[in-house]
């Protein structure tokens, strides 16, 4: 019964505008990713991302709901906020944060399926030769390819 009433809030949610009497925007709330919002203002439609920093809302358009479905939005949503946590994490490891105030804490994480690939002895001696053929057309990417891939 619980999780009946919950899932018609829910649909209720995602179904209304929800406005201030002050505001002409309108937001209706994803039930999937709770932070992304379809922002109506007048005719427009986007897609934005809201978090918190510093006790303020924070609110990001990443895209027209007209050239994006919903599906894309999703994803690029959890992609924004990932990066988003993983940059208030770092900050809160080097003091320019305080401690637990990430304000992505807690965040749903959408399964990867990304695979590293490793180079062998084998295959970074490819790489070097690869990298000294092609340095001559591309006199700024190979020192930089080498020093991160080879280090030297």
């Amino acid at each position: 019964m619980a999780q009946s009433q919950s899932r018609t809030r829910a649909a209720r949610r995602a179904k209304t505008p929800r406005t201030r009497p002050d505001s002409r925007d309108a937001f209706i709330w994803d039930t999937e990713v709770p932070q992304l919002a379809e922002r109506r203002r007048g005719a427009a439609r986007s897609w934005i991302v809201q978090t918190r920093a510093g006790g303020r809302s924070l609110r990001r358009k990443i895209g027209d709901v007209e050239e994006m479905p919903s599906e894309v939005a999703r994803a690029l949503a959890r992609e924004v906020l990932a990066v988003l946590s993983s940059m208030m994490r770092h900050a809160e490891l080097l003091g320019l944060r305080p401690s637990g105030a990430n304000p992505c804490a807690g965040l749903r994480r959408h399964k990867s399926d990304f695979a590293a690939d490793f180079l062998d002895p084998a295959g970074y001696a490819v790489l070097g030769r690869v990298l000294d053929r092609a340095a001559d057309r591309f006199p700024l990417a190979v020192p930089f390819v080498r020093f991160v891939a080879l280090g030297n």
